[in-house]
């Protein structure tokens, strides 16, 4: 089932719906790899996430992560392993003064047809009604066409960083579900987008 992070310090904010970050993982924060991320050593930041995570909490943001994890459910990682590199990677994020609001992981395997793994909705709705969130006036920035689908299913606006293992945006087209609505290099430069909108 779709799991929340142990190390959340909050079950729900009355979210500013202007101010409202939703990201995938792996290829957004830190560096994805061939495979999976299944300890804190194979963990990396990528160059300025920690900076970006920063402006969003300073600007008032609410970030949320929303994200596929079906290691767990492939039997190559335990629960109790992915909880400990989300409570490493969120005091890191503090310590740089960031702020993750709250994580929501889908461990299923693609098999088991689930609701919540991207591109399917059901961890965008979860952060919706825990945190009170208007899914239509948030952002979401992902590596992957799956997070551009599922974001904007739900109204989102939809960033593409080409920050991941393999980028994806030479497939898109105008009028397919998965095209973004903005393609950044980087979460910084998603994040200097969101800003400089003008439509917030």
């Amino acid at each position: 089932m779709a799991k929340a992070s142990p190390d959340r310090k909050h079950d729900a904010f009355p979210a500013d719906n202007d101010r409202v970050v939703l990201l995938d993982r792996d290829g957004v924060i830190n560096a994805d790899r061939q495979g999976y991320i299944l300890s804190w050593e194979q963990f990396r930041f990528l160059p300025g996430s920690k900076a970006a995570l920063r402006i969003l909490k300073e600007r008032g943001y609410h970030v949320h992560i929303v994200s596929n994890q079906s290691a767990v459910g492939r039997g190559l990682m335990t629960e109790k392993d992915l909880d400990a590199i989300t409570g490493r990677m969120l005091r890191a994020i503090r310590r740089e003064g960031g702020e993750i609001e709250s994580v929501q992981y889908c461990t299923h395997r693609p098999e088991e047809n689930c609701d919540c793994r991207k591109p399917k909705t059901g961890l965008l709705r979860q952060v919706a009604r825990k945190s009170g969130v208007d899914l239509g006036r948030a952002w979401l920035i992902g590596d992957k066409l799956t997070d551009m689908e599922a974001g904007n299913a739900m109204g989102c606006r939809t960033i593409f960083v080409n920050s991941g293992f393999l980028p994806e945006t030479e497939n898109t087209r105008p009028g397919r579900p998965d095209t973004p609505d903005f393609v950044a290099e980087n979460l910084l430069d998603a994040v200097r987008h969101t800003l400089n909108d003008k439509n917030r």
